[in-house]
């Protein structure tokens, strides 16, 4: 009787998992059906993970047919763009996975629409949480071999809305998310174009329409906030901002944080390195900002033709410079670095009077590629060097008296790259964009154009951690500075240091020497 119980528990068992196992279905670069060993099989292939928000049970066909779409137009986007000639890395993979309607606010991963802050349309929102997760889950159901290179979220709507993403820097994931329609799939370029920022971390090189003007750098006045956490940490960490001692800067941490198409410098390798050249960003503007960020000349897949500051700063279904080494890193020769990671200053402190008590002291590095997708810095070299006095006994006639000699003395220290995150719910600069929302939502102080009521209506229907979540890549964002501790045991000195990196395949050049002076 036991052992009919036992088999009975069992089939009751394999089938309930039988029943939560994800319904996959595979294509090829070719288009062609794969399988599960294709899957399993360690041939370098990458795997683009599909996944429905907001189709329920009786909406399979119209998602098969949405999954089909992306796949087609994935690798039919031109012969010089990434998807298409490399078709052959990849592999599409979608899970079935039905849920409520986004009207519900329940839908499969969190999907929702919303109105979208700065355009005339709707925005697209999940929770990227629910995402991990259900990869998890479907690892567990379907196997471990699945392995996502970019997970896709197809919306099912029709409605007006802008498909957007998150690139894995700014998530700190081994994948970034695309957030894209049923109508969004049926366009070549929107597939390959959000596919680019979350499985090549691109950023965009197009500016907004209204923000041909804007700085990025004016974002920076309101950095010390970033920086200004909770509790006497976050009061320490504003001052030192403030000071400029440990400077932390909102546009270094949008534009400068391990992208390599978008940078905050013409000429951004800030060292020289031996066998390599300084490649020129020609073109200003990026990133949405009209000012303040540079991309590589080159009309390509990442930029559009609104704002075209010379012949070839447009749109084409091509790839600019930067953008080639990152492909060929992540799709051809994935063991090694294009460039060493050379966009590396000191960041603090800089000739700075450091009030320190005891025998070590803080420094900040700014590395842009700490969190580079392909190839992070994976070693600091540090140096700190000073004039070491030397006491001895020296004599003025027979008179002895205490004397030194100075003599120059460098301490190294290698360490390895910790990420660092500011989250920024946790910070001041979150409860300003709160307070804004107050004025001119709650409590209507804003003077608002009778044209655009109806638009702040709906944008003020919803709540700041809504709006935020849905329009900040992440609310906790990876950062481009490493601190390390160091020695200075000399009062009333001058130190000096510099440091270098290493990315697995080079070492780049050492910055110049700054310096700071311990006064106590």
């Amino acid at each position: 009787m036991s052992k009919n119980i036992i088999k009975c528990l069992l089939a009751l068992t394999f089938a309930i998992s039988s029943a939560q196992a994800f319904e996959m279905t595979c294509l090829t670069g070719e288009l062609k059906p794969c399988s599960e060993s294709d899957l399993q099989k360690n041939d370098g292939r990458l795997q683009i993970v599909v996944l429905p928000t907001g189709f329920t049970q009786n909406d399979k066909s119209e998602f098969q047919t949405a999954f089909q779409n992306y796949a087609s137009n994935m690798v039919h986007a031109g012969t010089d763009v990434y998807s298409q000639k490399y078709r052959d890395k990849f592999l599409f993979v979608s899970f079935w996975m039905p849920g409520e309607l986004l009207e519900s606010k329940k839908a499969t991963l969190g999907g929702q629409i919303i109105p979208h802050p700065i355009r005339d349309n709707f925005g697209i929102v999940l929770d990227e949480d629910k995402v991990h997760e259900a990869i998890v889950d479907i690892q567990r159901e379907n196997g471990r071999y699945i392995k996502p290179w970019c997970a896709i979220a197809i919306f099912n709507t029709t409605a007006d809305t802008t498909a957007n993403a998150k690139t894995p820097s700014f998530i700190n994931s081994r994948y970034g998310i695309v957030l894209v329609t049923k109508n969004d799939v049926t366009s070549n370029y929107l597939v390959s174009h959000e596919t680019a920022h979350g499985g090549l971390n691109f950023l965009d090189e197009y500016v907004e329409p209204g923000f041909e003007n804007l700085n990025i750098h004016s974002v920076d006045a309101l950095s010390a906030f970033a920086a200004f956490g909770e509790g006497w940490d976050g009061l320490k960490a504003f001052w030192e901002n403030i000071r400029g001692l440990y400077p932390v800067r909102i546009s270094d941490i949008l534009a400068n944080n391990g992208s390599e198409n978008i940078t905050l410098d013409k000429f951004p390798a800030r060292v020289t390195t031996p066998g390599h050249s300084p490649l020129e960003y020609a073109y200003e503007g990026g990133m949405f900002f009209g000012r303040g960020t540079f991309h590589h000349a080159g009309d390509n897949l990442m930029n559009t033709s609104f704002v075209a500051r010379g012949p070839d700063d447009g749109f084409a279904f091509d790839h600019s410079r930067s953008q080639l080494d990152v492909i060929e890193q992540a799709l051809d020769n994935v063991e090694v670095a294009s460039r060493p990671n050379d966009r590396i200053k000191n960041q603090g402190p800089v000739d700075k009077i450091q009030f320190t008590f005891g025998g070590d002291t803080y420094l900040m590095l700014f590395d842009a590629d700490k969190n580079h997708h392909y190839h992070p810095s994976t070693r600091y070299d540090v140096q700190v060097g000073w004039w070491e006095r030397h006491w001895k006994w020296c004599k003025a006639a027979f008179i002895p008296y205490p004397c030194y000699e100075n003599k120059w003395t460098v301490v190294a220290k290698s360490i390895r790259p910790v990420i660092h995150t500011i989250n920024i719910k946790e910070t001041k600069l979150f409860g300003l964009a709160k307070f804004a929302r107050f004025l001119s939502c709650d409590l209507g102080l804003a003077k608002i154009p009778k044209k655009s009521r109806d638009q702040v209506k709906r944008f003020c229907s919803h709540q700041m951690d809504e709006l935020a979540e849905a329009f900040v890549p992440s609310l906790e964002f990876p950062t481009p500075y490493q601190k390390l501790k160091v020695p200075v045991s000399q009062a009333f000195t001058k130190y000096y240091w510099r440091f270098r990196t290493e990315n697995g395949t080079y070492e780049s050049g050492w910055t110049a020497w700054s310096d700071f002076s311990r006064v106590f």
